[in-house]
């Protein structure tokens, strides 16, 4: 594997020209379709270091971007069984917190009937349904606060969610 940065390299749409020894380079002709093409061809990108490896060639590329000024704050307390907007919203989470013990007490009947087979057992603890539903509950969740952030957006507010959760991991530091 080889790294280089922007400075060391040139990239003229097909070739990618890498230093070699003093006055000598080494010219690699790249392949790629219309959509890398577009990117290489973008003036608003910026060239970052190229990484070499045995079946690949990894051009890195950076853009500017400009920071939205938030118009308001909507703030949201995630605890254990409910999720509560600065906005008067609630939305209840209590089917997260239910599903580990119904899954629960299914594994354990499921352990019960098929004590010694090892692999539906196996099976059983790899299958992700219970997660897939917690996701699904969590979805839900974001998706609404999501919509009613739009709704202020839509009436002259931009909102910016920020989770307690995640104040308390910074005042721990």
């Amino acid at each position: 594997m080889l790294k280089m940065d922007a400075a060391n390299y040139t990239l003229n749409y097909a070739i990618l020209s890498l230093p070699f020894k003093r006055g000598e380079r080494i010219l690699i002709p790249l392949e790629y379709g219309e959509y890398q093409r577009s990117f290489l061809t973008d003036p608003s990108l910026k060239r970052g270091s190229v990484t070499l490896t045995d079946s690949a060639v990894l051009i890195t590329l950076t853009k500017e971007t400009r920071l939205a000024q938030p118009l308001g704050r909507t703030g949201v307390d995630l605890n254990e069984r409910s999720v509560v907007c600065s906005d008067g919203l609630r939305y209840n989470l209590s089917e997260v917190a239910r599903l580990p013990t119904e899954y629960g007490v299914r594994r354990g009947e499921f352990y019960k009937k098929h004590a010694r087979d090892r692999r539906l057992k196996q099976k059983f603890a790899g299958e992700s349904r219970e997660k897939e539903r917690v996701k699904q509950v969590l979805h839900r969740a974001a998706k609404e606060i999501v919509e009613s952030a739009k709704s202020n957006v839509a009436a002259g507010y931009h909102v910016w969610v920020r989770f307690a959760q995640e104040r308390r991991a910074q005042m721990k530091r």
